[in-house]
Parts: C-alpha cells; sequence; structure tokens
C-alpha cells in the first residue's frame, strides 16, 4: 500500500478500464431513430400487465424474455424507460436493471424506491397546503402523499423500454429524451 494518496491520473489506470472512445456525434447519431423507436405507441406495454399486482419480477423477467436480451442469467438489462400516461410521456428514467426498476417504482415501499412517485407525492403536498415539503424525503408521509400516485402508475400508464449498453451513451440519451418528449415536469435533473 502506498503511504501517499494518488489520484488515478490515465496512465495509472487498473485493467479492464475501458472507455467508451466513441466522439459525441458517433453517440448521438443513433439518438433520433431510437427517439422514434421508444415513443412509438406499438413498443408500450401496459404497466398493470407487466409490472402490476400479481406480477413479480421474474414474472416481469420472463415476459420480456422474448422480446429484449437478457444478461446471461436472465436476470435484467440496462436502459431507459419513459411512462406514459393518456399517450403523453410523462417521466423518463434509466436503470442498470430496468425491470427491476419499473417493478420499484410501482411496488416500492419508500421515499426512496418510488423516487418517481415521492416527485408526485411532493407536489401534491404543496398543492393541498399551498406550502411546498421541506422535510427531506423522511418527512412527507409516503401512505398519504405518495402512494395514490404508485396506484395511478400502476394502473393506468404504459411503459415504453430500450436497452443501452453503453453508459455515457444511456445518460446522454436520457437528457435527449427528456427534452424532447418535454418530460420537463418530472425530469428536472436536479440531483445529477
Amino acid at each position: 500500500m502506498s503511504k501517499n494518496p494518488r489520484i488515478k491520473l490515465q496512465a495509472s489506470w487498473p485493467e479492464g478500464i475501458v472507455p467508451d472512445r466513441r466522439s459525441f456525434k458517433e453517440i448521438s447519431k443513433s439518438f433520433e431513430l431510437s427517439f422514434t423507436k421508444l415513443m412509438d405507441p406499438k413498443n408500450r406495454f401496459s404497466v398493470a400487465d407487466y409490472f402490476g399486482d400479481g406480477v413479480g419480477l421474474k414474472t416481469s423477467q420472463s415476459l420480456f424474455e422474448d422480446k429484449y436480451k437478457l444478461r446471461e442469467d436472465d436476470s435484467d438489462f440496462q436502459g431507459i424507460y419513459i411512462f406514459f400516461i393518456d399517450g403523453e410521456p410523462i417521466y423518463t428514467g434509466i436503470s442498470k436493471v430496468i425491470l427491476k426498476r419499473l417493478q420499484q417504482h410501482v411496488k416500492g415501499k419508500s421515499h426512496f424506491t418510488s423516487s418517481l412517485c415521492y416527485k408526485m407525492g411532493a407536489d401534491y403536498h404543496k398543492e393541498l397546503s399551498g406550502e411546498a415539503h421541506a422535510g427531506g424525503r423522511e418527512g412527507l408521509c409516503f401512505k398519504t402523499y405518495s402512494e395514490p400516485f404508485k396506484k395511478i402508475i400502476k394502473e393506468n400508464s404504459e411503459v415504453s423500454l430500450l436497452p443501452i449498453e453503453s453508459p455515457i451513451e444511456l445518460y446522454l440519451f436520457e437528457c435527449y429524451v427528456a427534452m424532447n418528449a418535454n418530460t420537463h415536469y418530472y425530469n428536472r435533473f436536479e440531483t445529477h
């Protein structure tokens, strides 16, 4: 062990670090086509049918195994998703385990697992009380303010998903989708 801590510059990176060497232009050239595919109503799934009551993670994975290439252990895949209510896009997100993340959105037990519902619940709190919620995630009553939105998303929304392997491409595409789908209200990127 070195006695002096050092920042790892490229010359001292450990083996196995393989950066995406594509330029921004190369990465983004597929965005328009990928966005069209993600937004196509034919590629949307009912959240109730694929992630709702009685549909656990293993069932969701089996429902998607013919549609998307799951990892070798049949667990999940990395990618982007977008929720639609009445055909309108409302929120886009990314995850390394997209099916698990979608399960969390509609079945999570706290503001940490159901972060979209927390945002909606905090907004609902302000609507009811006239004051912005200021107590952090723990201070907002999940059952009162966020649970109603989990139910709405679970029962009334559709989701579209798209696998994306490159982390850089995934993060860039999330911003592209949020901007082009006009999901600014819930995609504010305040924590990114």
